[in-house]
């Protein structure tokens, strides 16, 4: 018979239904070899189809959380759930911070809070009445995105705050960490495969813009259509690798695109796990492109992400194009191309040079993955990260 360790660490999520969930299986990842729970509340959906196989996961059944006045008492069972002398809170909620402060009250476990977004960016430029508004339309529903600044008020109370970004350090303190990728795994890949798998795309003999990820409309996926157009290049397409959500079924379905978008993934939720599987192979198909594409809009949302794509491609030496927004460039650096957020015609001009100097883009990705090596690697990350949570 086997025993499993005691947990070290609780990481608490919001919701094991959402995409979320990828974030505290990537921090289990780098605080291994520490013995690491997930927990979370379980609305009926069990945990999402991306990460159903990263598990174990502790489901906490609480149907009744999303209302008051059950989430008082619902809520409470998370508390109790919880086993690490270190609980992380994930994200600026309702059921995170304020539970994880609780058991740090009670002498329970230390609390962390880690932040890879501003959650509270939905609420960003809304007028005073839009936000008492809002706030009364959906008092009754504690998870939703009116009580993030109440969350948000408390996170200086926890014993170390981590975030993904500078921006979020300004608005809550604490440390900056970079979710390190595992740079053995992410690695280019032998020719004969990435033609394969190119063949089997349907991609032989095109120039190949990779995207990879969820897309959001302050990721910029029209950006690129819109470059792609100001390029007239019949040869070069945007291949999205990731799952089908409702804004990209509208770009798809966009005449105007018609050639120019190819998607490997399935609707967000698939029942037949196939945006898991695609995942599990996220180097092959990064491997495909010819470059990477990353423009994000200049949004308040955006400036708090540092998307893990950005050190995914990276790790595969691609030649990489992003926007001068946030964090990223100073995690590039002289190691990708950056260019304006929003100008359709700079990141075009930049798709051309690394589609007409393949030599030089070469040499650039060659320059990305040694970085990556070096700064953002999952034993880098994984041992600084440790170290601030006192495991060490």
């Amino acid at each position: 018979m086997t025993f499993e360790p005691a947990p070290e660490v609780t990481i608490l999520v919001p919701d094991l239904r959402a995409p979320t969930v990828g974030a505290a299986v990537r921090m289990r990842e780098l605080l291994a070899p520490h013995a690491v729970e997930i927990v979370g509340p379980d609305f009926g959906g069990g945990v999402c189809a991306l990460y159903r196989n990263a598990g174990p996961f502790v489901r906490v059944p609480t149907r009744r959380l999303y209302r008051w006045p059950e989430f008082a008492w619902e809520s409470r069972k998370l508390d109790r759930a919880v086993c690490g002398r270190g609980v992380m809170a994930v994200k600026a909620y309702l059921n995170t911070v304020p539970v994880a402060l609780r058991l740090q009250a009670q002498g329970r476990a230390r609390a962390a809070v880690f932040l890879d977004e501003w959650d509270g960016a939905t609420l960003e430029g809304l007028s005073t009445l839009r936000r008492v508004t809002r706030f009364l339309r959906h008092a009754a529903h504690p998870l939703d995105h009116v009580y993030h600044p109440f969350a948000e008020r408390r996170i200086r109370e926890a014993s170390l705050v981590l975030s993904t970004t500078s921006d979020l350090q300004r608005r809550f303190g604490g440390h900056v960490i970079a979710m390190g990728i595992d740079t053995e795994r992410f690695r280019p890949r032998p020719s004969e495969e990435t033609a394969s798998l190119r063949e089997e795309l349907g991609l032989a003999g095109k120039k190949v813009i990779g995207f990879g990820g969820v897309v959001r409309p302050h990721k910029g996926v029209e950006l690129i259509l819109e470059a792609l157009a100001r390029l007239q290049r019949p040869d070069a397409v945007l291949l999205v690798i990731g799952p089908i959500t409702e804004h990209l079924k509208a770009l798809m379905d966009d005449p105007r695109q018609a050639g120019r978008i190819r998607v490997a993934g399935a609707p967000l939720n698939d029942p037949e796990g196939i945006n898991a599987a695609i995942s599990a192979r996220m180097p092959d198909y990064l491997d495909v492109a010819d470059c990477v594409a990353l423009p994000l809009a200049d949004t308040a949302l955006a400036r708090s992400q540092m998307p893990i794509k950005v050190f995914e491609a990276m790790a595969m030496a691609k030649p990489i194009i992003a926007s001068a927004v946030g964090d990223l460039p100073r995690v590039l650096g002289d190691a990708a191309w950056i260019v304006p957020s929003g100008d359709a015609d700079a990141l075009a001009a930049a798709l051309a040079r690394v589609f007409d100097n393949p030599d030089s883009a070469r040499e650039r990705g060659q320059r990305a993955r040694l970085r990556c090596v070096e700064r953002y690697s999952k034993t880098v990350c994984g041992a600084e990260i440790r170290r601030l949570m006192g495991l060490a």
